[in-house]
This record gives structure tokens, sequence and C-alpha cells, in this order.
């Protein structure tokens, strides 16, 4: 059981066609709902697979007046959890993905028998 009501990262990828998408994924406890609330007033709930979600955030939502400005995480009557998200500035809506990582590299080196 997760020890907070939500996991979750907010994440700048490449995609095939050479554009940047916005992807905000993670997890939440059972009995925990998911809900955007955006800089314009209006709201949306996240669907939720087995308490796990994917969402793309799309273009239109990386416009100021129109941008994520809130997560949260309600259960039941009360809300357990409300983050506010990078809203000023276009540092995060703007400029190139985050770098992937790689897999290690693994050096080998060629051993000579001893005969």
């Amino acid at each position: 059981m997760l020890p907070n009501p939500i996991r979750f990262a907010l994440t700048r990828v490449g995609t095939s066609n050479g554009q940047v998408a916005i992807l905000i994924n993670g997890v939440v406890r059972p009995g925990i709902r998911l809900e955007f609330r955006y800089q314009n007033g209006t709201s949306e709930t996240v669907p939720l697979a087995e308490q796990h979600f994917l969402v793309r955030l799309p273009e239109a939502r990386w416009r100021p007046g129109h941008r994520l400005a809130e997560i949260l995480a309600p259960e039941a009557q009360a809300v357990v959890l409300r983050t506010p998200t990078a809203t000023e500035g276009d540092a995060f809506y703007a400029g190139l993905p985050e770098r992937v990582p790689r897999p290690g590299i693994v050096q080998r080196e060629n051993q000579r028998s001893c005969r």
C-alpha cells in the first residue's frame, strides 16, 4: 500500500514526429479519486485503471491562463492531497524534451587463457 495518497511524475518526452508531449503518470491509493484543476477554473476527473493513470496534457493546456494549476486527491468527502503545479513562466512548457536515461554501459575485456 502506498504511504502517501498519490505518487506521480510530470515528464516532457519527445514524440516520433519531433514534437514534445507532457505526460503525467502515477498511482493512487485505493479509495482515492484524482482530479486536475486548471487556471481557467475548469476541472476534470482523471480515469484510473487499477489505481494507475497516464495522461497526455493537451497543447491547449500549455497556454497561460489554461495551464494545469493543481492536482487534487479527494477521498470520500475530504481532499487528502492538494498539489500546485508549475503555472508561471514557460520553462516547463517550452524547450526540448527531458533527457531519457540510457542503459548502463558494460565493458568487457578480452582475457587470455594461461597455459
